[in-house]
């Protein structure tokens, strides 16, 4: 019996969709400006046995959301790192209405939650961008914004 309901939950479970995947909603960030250029340089000269080679930089970021269609509505937006395959990690901290955070390669973080009081969201972020994969790897970077709307 009790085998019967689990596999019953387990097949229920896998015809609905996450809610989080189906939901998800792509953030026009087009006027996000990066200001400056990341150079990611190596971390050590010679890293010490076990470590890995790691390359970083920081670099600022003028953040700038088109929200406008979720006005008067309540939310949580993400910030997203595309996969690159170079073991990325970007932790930034806020200037603003951002949470501080850290994002992994392919991974993405909640930078909001809340009420969405006006047309565009915007603040700045000082990020630092490490990867394992060398410093080729911040030539393949790509962050994103989703939001996820609470309720209908």
């Amino acid at each position: 019996m009790m085998r019967a309901a689990l596999a019953f939950l387990l097949a229920l479970a896998s015809l609905s969709p996450s809610p989080a995947l189906a939901m998800a909603e792509r953030v026009d960030d087009s006027r996000t400006q990066v200001l400056g250029a990341l150079r990611l340089k190596w971390d050590a000269a010679v890293p010490q046995a076990g470590q890995p080679e790691t390359a970083s930089d920081q670099i600022t970021i003028r953040v700038h959301l088109d929200v406008a269609k979720w006005t008067g509505r309540s939310g949580k937006i993400y910030m997203k790192l595309e996969p690159s395959g170079g073991g990325v990690q970007a932790t930034w901290t806020s200037r603003g209405i951002l949470l501080p955070g850290t994002v992994r390669d392919g991974d993405r973080t909640l930078v909001y939650a809340g009420m969405i009081t006006g047309q565009s969201l915007e603040d700045v972020i000082d990020m630092t961008v490490r990867t394992m994969g060398g410093e080729e790897a911040g030539s393949r970077l790509r962050f994103a914004f989703e939001i996820e709307m609470d309720g209908p």
